[in-house]
């Protein structure tokens, strides 16, 4: 499975810009005041659920990240994951306009983070259907603890993305987690082939 979850690096530069685009667009939408915050997808990185924390992008030492998490379907079916620092996503919050409620703001600044990633991928296969993201959930946990929680087969594909939000002067570290079984990853390699070299 190992070697089946290799990308090339276009293909993974076209996956993070598909992605980049997506939640930029997400945000957009949220708010066209021009207020909200900007993220942008650093790197990618593609290995198997196995192969994590070693090979995936990742800033968790084992504490507990502030978390969003929600499972998709459409073309791609899997689940995906934002994880934050608490004092990043506690400053994130306190910067948003209408921050009142903290969690309900970070799960709502999650969710949109995610449908955009999500978007993002189903353009990365070249098709119309955006997907349908689930209901959004908070996650308290270590990022490997919130991977190991979905219970998902060792051979799970997990693209890990490095971001950055700025709002204003202000940025911070967050990371988008996708785990994508066999079958689903084998669609976005096929929809990714003509970026293999």
């Amino acid at each position: 499975m190992e070697a089946i979850l290799k990308l090339s690096a276009p293909q993974l530069a076209v996956l993070c810009e598909s992605i980049d685009t997506g939640v930029r667009s997400a945000l957009e939408r949220l708010d066209a005041s021009g207020e909200m915050a900007c993220v942008t997808a650093i790197k990618a990185v593609c290995c198997p659920l196995s192969a994590f924390p070693g090979e995936g992008l990742c800033d968790d030492e084992g504490d507990a990240m502030a978390g969003v998490a929600a499972s998709f379907y459409g073309p791609l079916a899997g689940t995906t994951l934002l994880t934050m620092a608490p004092e990043h996503a506690l400053a994130w919050i306190r910067s948003t306009p209408g921050g009142d409620d903290p969690l309900r703001t970070y799960v709502s600044l999650g969710r949109t983070v995610l449908r955009g990633g999500v978007h993002g991928l189903m353009h990365a296969l070249q098709t119309e259907d955006q997907g349908e993201l689930g209901a959004p959930s908070l996650v308290e946990d270590s990022v490997a603890g919130a991977l190991l929680a979905t219970h998902a087969p060792s051979d799970t594909a997990l693209l890990s993305l490095a971001l950055c939000v700025r709002m204003g002067d202000q940025s911070w570290p967050a990371y988008l987690y996708t785990l994508l079984d066999p079958k689903a990853f084998s669609s976005l390699l096929a929809g990714l082939r003509p970026f293999a070299s």
